[in-house]
């Protein structure tokens, strides 16, 4: 049995009703949906990402699903670093705060309005011309919203880069031993790689309670490892996303539940940590 088709001027006015009231709901209380532009921009510009480099097939929409939760946590990393130089005003954290988890809010308005046109495929185009045009403007957006604000510096953590680093480096080598080298193996490498620099900053922030000097590096370095991590998912989804995907798949399989909730947690923690220590001071 078919469903009867609605009349599309009936529907586009149902839509149109549905999103106004939507808005109202969200910008009722401004203090409640913050807006930012330039996490805003790190988000949205994901559609201009997944668009070049799936060639501007039909294939973008899901691209832009598997890129999407890893970009909206490098948004909201990149806002909990910036928190870290409002340190000597501790007025600004709840501001500052509050901007870091517009991210995954934005994410997921730009995954509701876009799962329409998702296409199951397998079939996505790899790398070119195109992919690289797409690399180049997700990191040109990412880095434009770290020297957008003063303390830049502060996301340049060499400890943090030598565990990245050299664990890519080191798994390059295992790979270059082995004869077979499975598909997707680089996901759960480079997840890896971020989850030991979180532990290790948590731990260190730990012991670290009653100095809030100590626990702001602790806190880059865990937040900055995980940071440098997704940029790196992130480039190797579009660049060589045989590397970040199972055989037979067109998903990483990071979704809100696998990543983004794990993270909004973390951020959490780490908050109450700075707050708490800054009461011991």
């Amino acid at each position: 049995m078919t469903a009867k088709a609605f009349p599309k001027p009936a529907a586009g006015a149902v839509i149109a009703a549905g999103s106004l009231l939507v808005a109202f709901g969200l910008l009722a209380n401004p203090k409640v949906f913050l807006l930012d532009l330039k996490v805003a921009q790190i988000v949205f510009s994901m559609v201009i990402v997944s668009a070049l480099a799936a060639r501007f097939s039909r294939a973008w929409v899901t691209i832009l699903h598997d890129i999407l939760q890893p970009v909206c946590v490098v948004a909201m990393l990149v806002g909990m670093t910036q928190m870290l130089v409002q340190l000597a005003d501790p007025s600004q954290l709840g501001p500052a705060y509050a901007i870091a988890m517009l991210a995954p809010v934005y994410g997921l308005l730009l995954a509701g309005l876009t799962v329409s046109w998702k296409e199951p495929s397998t079939e996505l185009p790899v790398g070119g011309g195109l992919a690289i045009g797409g690399l180049i403007v997700f990191w040109a957006v990412v880095i434009t919203a770290i020297l957008a604000k003063e303390g830049s510096v502060v996301f340049l953590s060499v400890p943090a880069l030598c565990l990245v680093g050299g664990g890519v480096v080191f798994f390059a080598g295992i790979d270059w031993l082995r004869v077979q080298q499975e598909p997707g193996r680089w996901r759960d490498r480079l997840l890896g790689l971020g989850a030991i620099g979180l532990l290790g900053g948590i731990l260190g922030a730990l012991a670290s309670i009653n100095e809030p000097k100590a626990i702001g590096v602790a806190m880059a370095f865990s937040l900055l490892t995980m940071l440098y991590s997704l940029m790196l998912l992130v480039s190797a989804r579009i660049i060589f996303p045989s590397s970040v995907l199972p055989t037979g798949k067109s998903s990483m399989g990071l979704g809100l539940m696998s990543l983004t909730v794990p993270m909004w947690l973390f951020s959490f923690f780490t908050f109450v940590v700075l707050v708490l220590s800054m009461m011991e001071a």
